[in-house]
């Protein structure tokens, strides 16, 4: 969101470098160049697409030529020590962003959970995740130690939402 929210306020035809100390961003961002071309099965199959088109759509509509410089995490860049904070308060931030993608070209269509909330991840993943918290949850309400539960961390870890 961070990158999107500088290419926002970018100038028209200028050079661009994102500094970060995500290499998962940086590759993130050279996989989804092409989103616009891919069939809509492996398109949906990608995390964040809206943010990535959104994100790509604003780079060619300003005409942005964009590089990446990769720093180290943790190592005293007062920028990066800035960017980290900021970060943290947004995961704290009750209201999410909310991208309006309906204008974006080569759009597929978008599942919307309650008709609010785009699920612009793999849906076959978000519903696994899904079943298996539904099942951690019957576990828990039938297990017959409720005190032994918040010892069990390994049943957390299984059913990560980054999996």
């Amino acid at each position: 969101m961070a990158i999107l929210t500088a290419l926002l306020v970018s100038p028209v035809n200028e050079q661009i470098t994102i500094h970060t100390d995500s290499q998962a961003v940086i590759d993130s961002f050279h996989k989804s160049i092409y989103l616009s071309s891919i069939s809509p099965r492996r398109y949906s199959k990608i995390n964040n697409n809206i943010l990535w088109t959104s994100i790509h759509y604003i780079i060619r509509e300003l005409k942005l030529k964009i590089s990446f410089k990769k720093i180290k995490a943790h190592s005293g860049d007062a920028f990066n020590n800035i960017a980290d904070q900021q970060t943290k308060i947004g995961h704290l931030h009750a209201i999410p962003t909310k991208i309006l993608h309906n204008h974006l070209p080569n759009r597929v269509a978008t599942l919307m959970w309650n008709n609010q909330i785009p699920i612009d991840r793999d849906i076959h993943k978000c519903i696994g995740t899904i079943v298996n918290y539904k099942r951690l949850i019957g576990e828990h309400l039938n297990h017959s130690n409720p005190k032994a539960i918040n010892n069990d961390r390994s049943t957390h870890k299984r059913y990560s939402m980054e999996s």
